[in-house]
């Protein structure tokens, strides 16, 4: 008997009804389900807006500053809501910071107020996150300030008139055109700025390697750096902060009677540049610190601090952001005028720009930083400060801070420190003192203090100067100087009794180089801590 397989399968027919009807579903469906997931992404990004607002509430309550882009990053990112570069997940969606009300707002993909729902939108009032130049030059049209994502790659082409702020960009190159009369700010570092902007009034601030081009009869305005400028026509004024390297501009460009900044070389005829400088808040400490970073070192210049500065609220990127041995950084006199600059910290949202090298000392794979106040100084003079810092930039696995101090990180050339004091916690991963980290450099350091917690994760860690070039090689002389606070490091390896003596020395401080006799040249145990006197 034959046994025969009955089984039926599907027809062509039926597989072609089947299909319609799924891809019908499917039609239906999938809008739907791409609504509802819509609906709930736009109401999570309302609720965040809320939550931000909120957390910038409470840091302006706890006397925060909140003036910048970078600022409102930072305090949202303390707060511990973890958002990339402010974005919405609500595809097409942003959120803006509306600087004049100091709130987050909420937009549809027109760009229009979804929320909060009583707020008032001035797009010139509002600056948006921006990750490309096609999304900026939409973001400008709407009359938006624009805030470059890192990572922008430019150049950044704008046919409106609005603020630019680089980010954590460097070298970006920006290109605006448009007569519309109207108040800008570019801040951040540039490379090259082109300007056809026959109505703006234009402020700049931070870094530009070049500013060309035109501008109105209204101001161009320098508030940070500009390495070479070389308009063809306009007004330009020199604000106080401001500096100018070469000043090479047509004979039509007209400089400003209420210029007070420094022009190196090329000044009008009859200015004379200032040989004084005064820093009155942060925001003036910080275009001080973008100057030193674009490349001026204030070579007899006079720097003066007219005020205490509190730094809460920013992860501080040094003046003088360069890596130890390079012979760079701030030349000139800073004069703290018995001022203090408070909550001076590394931590907090990331230290943008942080410049990191190595040397024959840098561990395996890794890379290392200097750190302070200042980084790196090149036959300076800081007087009259107290810093207090909280550092802490020990090995992470793949980055360290090596010569790191409250006050300077590392010293070249000719240095001089009086009347200074460090207060708070300074840790790193090797040559960490309370005021100086390290110092290849003919020294003179008197009548300064330190009460700051110090620790180091190798070796070289010290009151007044973690770590010192030889003194066959130096000038160093460290009178009146004492230490009160807690110093601790590990030592790698009892061969290093050059480095465990001058620790001993450095930690102590008490009255100059005698300081030597009073520990003794091995006096310490297995922390390397030395008594203080």
């Amino acid at each position: 008997m034959i046994n025969r397989n009955n089984k039926k399968g599907f027809t062509i027919v039926e597989l072609v009804i089947v299909i319609a009807v799924i891809a019908i579903l499917a039609a239906v469906l999938i809008p739907t389900f791409a609504g509802i997931i819509k609906k709930a992404n736009i109401s999570s990004d309302t609720q965040l807006c809320k939550n931000m607002n909120t957390a910038l509430s409470m840091a302006k309550a706890e006397g925060k500053s909140v003036d910048t882009m970078e600022d409102v990053l930072f305090a949202i990112n303390e707060a511990g809501y973890v958002i990339e570069n402010l974005n919405p997940t609500t595809e097409g969606y942003y959120f803006a910071w509306d600087k004049k009300n100091g709130l987050i707002l909420f937009l549809n993909e027109q760009l229009g107020l979804h929320y909060p729902d009583d707020a008032t939108l001035n797009a010139a009032d509002c600056w948006i996150t921006v990750a490309d130049d096609a999304e900026a030059d939409k973001i400008a049209a709407k009359g938006f300030s624009l805030y470059l994502e890192p990572n922008f790659e430019g150049p950044l082409t704008l046919a409106n008139l609005v603020s630019v702020d680089a980010g954590a960009n460097a070298g970006v190159d920006l290109d605006i055109s448009n007569g519309e009369t109207k108040t800008i700010d570019i801040r951040g570092s540039f490379d090259e700025v082109t300007l056809a902007a026959a109505g703006a009034h234009i402020n700049q601030y931070g870094v530009a390697n070049k500013v060309a081009g035109t501008v109105a009869k209204n101001t161009f305005v320098i508030n940070g750096f500009v390495q070479t400028l070389e308009l063809s026509s306009g007004k330009v004024e020199v604000a106080a902060t401001g500096v100018v390297n070469t000043y090479a501009v047509a004979t039509d460009v007209e400089f400003a009677s209420t210029s007070k900044g420094i022009v190196v070389n090329g000044a009008p005829a009859g200015y004379t540049s200032t040989a004084n400088v005064t820093i009155n808040n942060k925001a003036e400490l910080e275009a001080f610190r973008d100057i030193v970073n674009g490349g001026y070192n204030y070579d007899n210049v006079t720097v003066t601090l007219n005020a205490d500065i509190d730094l809460a609220g920013v992860a501080w990127l040094p003046i003088g952001n360069f890596v130890r041995g390079l012979n760079k950084g701030f030349a000139g006199v800073f004069d703290g005028g018995n001022h203090t600059i408070k909550n001076l910290s590394n931590e907090g949202f990331s230290v943008a720009g942080l410049t990191f090298g190595t040397n024959e000392t840098t561990p395996g794979e890794k890379v290392e930083a200097v750190y302070g106040l200042f980084g790196s100084t090149h036959d300076a003079t800081i007087k009259n400060l107290t810093v207090n810092a909280n550092i802490n930039m020990v090995d992470d696995g793949t980055h360290l801070g090596d010569s790191v101090g409250a006050i300077v990180g590392f010293a070249s050339g000719n240095f001089t420190m009086e009347n200074c004091e460090a207060t708070g916690s300074v840790v790193a991963y090797d040559a960490v003192g309370g005021l100086v980290g390290r110092t290849y450099a003919n020294i003179s350091i008197k009548n300064c203090k330190n009460s700051a917690n110090v620790s180091a994760d190798v070796k070289c860690a010290a009151g007044i100067v973690g770590y010192m070039g030889s003194a066959a090689s130096y000038t160093q002389t460290l009178a009146d100087c004492s230490n009160s606070g807690t110093i601790s490091c590990a030592i790698a390896n009892s061969a290093d009794m050059d480095r465990v003596a001058q620790i001993a020395v450095w930690q102590c401080g008490s009255s100059g180089l005698e300081a030597m006799d009073v520990c003794g040249a091995f006096a310490h145990d297995d922390n390397c801590k030395c008594p203080n006197k």
